[in-house]
């Protein structure tokens, strides 16, 4: 059995939101194996974890989570919101509200992971990089467009990371 957990941020303007979820994630992960989308789950009940819309607090918080219990996720990548690099400090990037992360004007801000991030953290193998859309326009919005939703953001992220996504959250 695989159960697939998604996350959104982990931080979202309280400190205590982040460390309630890591005293989750790492619980799950002493109970129960820690798998990728598609790799062969184990006996028993398996966990997948995924994250959507590549928050920074994504690399800043549950990367070096992942890293010191040496387990996976996924993250999710809207591709058009993703900046090459950044000097804007993490501080400045995580103040930013989920509310307005997912914005034209939040971009330029850095609310998101950089393709820089996203490349040293897939380049672990624990972070399997998925397509989360370019525009970030769910499937039922009629100005959904499947040619640069689905293929162009994956596209994107092989381009930018070396990575090919396999996976579409």
């Amino acid at each position: 059995m695989i159960l697939i957990l998604m996350f959104h941020r982990v931080s979202d303007d309280d400190p205590n939101t982040w460390e309630h979820c890591k005293q989750w994630i790492t619980e799950v992960a002493k109970r129960y194996p820690i798998i990728a989308p598609g790799e062969a789950p184990k006996r028993g009940r398996n966990i997948c974890l995924t994250f959507d819309d590549a928050y920074a607090d994504f690399y800043h918080y549950v990367f070096p989570l992942l890293e010191t219990l040496n387990i996976k996720a996924t993250v999710g990548i809207p591709t058009d919101f993703i900046l090459e690099n950044t000097d804007i400090p993490m501080t400045r990037r995580l103040a930013i509200p989920t509310k307005t992360a997912l914005t034209p004007d939040a971009v330029q801000h850095a609310s998101l992971c950089t393709w820089a991030e996203l490349k040293e953290m897939a380049d672990t193998g624990l972070v399997q990089l998925a397509s989360h859309g370019h525009q970030h326009i769910g499937a039922a919005d009629p100005s959904f467009n499947p040619e640069l939703e689905l293929i162009h953001s994956k596209n994107e992220i092989a381009k930018h990371t070396g990575h090919v996504p396999e996976t579409y959250i």
